[in-house]
């Protein structure tokens, strides 16, 4: 592991006993022998939390929690729906794209048939995925990455007979860049599902490989425009999209949210009165891999450069975090007194927040 992934450890740390005070901790007595607690020992596992040694009453005080600022975020979003049955729907952005993020697109149409994406900048969309309900409607999240700069327009092409369409469209910035693989590297995973008539959309899971990724959902209805309540935590980024004169597709939304652990997410949608849905639900991997959990140290030798911190309990002061180059151990001291960190051969695991 290169040494530059572990100055962000050096910078949360610091932060965290800091801004402890903050949080009622301030008037807690820690000394400088407190060691960086063990992923694997007895403190709450809660994610994103650093759990702190308190000499005083000998127990592990949670961290601060925290989620890291490199997470893909929406750049703009925005929206079309059709007037009768046509073969195509075009929408172009508010503003201009930059180049090298990515382009999403939610497309419902009101037949069997998937349709397929292209734009005015030329980029090549891929379907994530598409679900027909029977030849009445259908619904697909499709995709395109490392696009140029510039204005542009995205057009749904109807894959079969004219119909009504709905197009939601994003612009997302720190996905996956391109690459000779980035087909498969950008989509992580997808889902979908139909039903009958009902009042709860049917049940679409999506577990992500890997934390803070990005997760849009197409929720669509048929036999009649319905308003599309989406369940929290999902939120919905497109209003309704009702078709003017519907044939065969009468609602759609396009929802999304960003998936910051690798835990089951269930996207799901109501209607106050039943009708046949399809839904579909993909997430999309962020450019740089968060770290959380235990990590063992691989390259001890590496960890040889002091960085200049500045961790204080109010009283004492630790001016540097020395990590020393012996079988993975990282010291922590403040030139007198030296934390009694475990060495990695002893089998125990450092915690590493990056």
């Amino acid at each position: 592991m290169h040494i530059e992934s572990f100055k962000p450890v050096v910078r949360l740390l610091s932060l965290i006993l800091l801004f402890g005070a903050a949080a009622g901790y301030g008037q807690t007595k820690f000394d400088m022998t407190t060691q960086l607690r063990q992923w694997n020992a007895a403190a709450p596992a809660h994610a994103g939390v650093i759990p702190i040694w308190d000499v005083t009453s000998s127990t592990y005080i949670p961290g601060d929690p925290f989620v890291s600022s490199n997470t893909p975020s929406i750049v703009q979003k925005t929206n079309s729906t059709s007037t009768g049955s046509v073969a195509s729907l075009a929408k172009a952005y508010t503003s201009n794209v930059v180049a090298n993020d990515s382009l999403i697109a939610i497309c419902g149409v009101g037949n069997g048939t998937a349709p397929t994406i292209s734009d005015t900048l030329s980029n090549t969309w891929k379907q994530a995925v598409q679900v027909a309900n029977g030849t009445a409607f259908n619904v697909g999240i499709f995709y395109a990455v490392g696009t140029p700069a510039g204005a542009d327009t995205v057009t749904c092409n109807n894959g079969g007979t004219t119909a009504s369409i709905a197009l939601e469209i994003y612009e997302v910035s720190g996905l996956i860049i391109p690459g000779t693989t980035y087909a498969a590297n950008l989509l992580d995973q997808a889902t979908s599902n139909t039903s009958g008539a009902a009042t709860t959309s049917p049940v679409v899971t999506i577990t992500p490989l890997e934390p803070n990724e990005l997760s849009f959902t197409g929720f669509a209805l048929g036999t009649a425009a319905q308003t599309i309540t989406v369940t929290a935590p999902y939120n919905n980024d497109s209003g309704q999209l009702n078709p003017t004169t519907p044939a065969g597709l009468f609602s759609m939304v396009g929802a999304s949210n960003l998936l910051g652990l690798t835990v089951a997410s269930l996207p799901s949608a109501t209607v106050s009165v039943a009708e046949p849905w399809a839904v579909v639900t993909a997430t999309f991997k962020m450019s740089v891999l968060p770290i959380g959990g235990s990590v063992n140290q691989g390259n001890p030798a590496a960890l040889t450069q002091k960085w200049p911190v500045q961790v204080t309990d109010g009283t004492n002061t630790m001016p540097t975090m020395d990590a020393v180059a012996r079988a993975g151990v990282q010291k922590i001291t403040d030139g007198t007194n030296t934390a009694g960190v475990k060495a990695a051969s002893t089998g125990r695991q450092l915690l590493i927040l990056v």
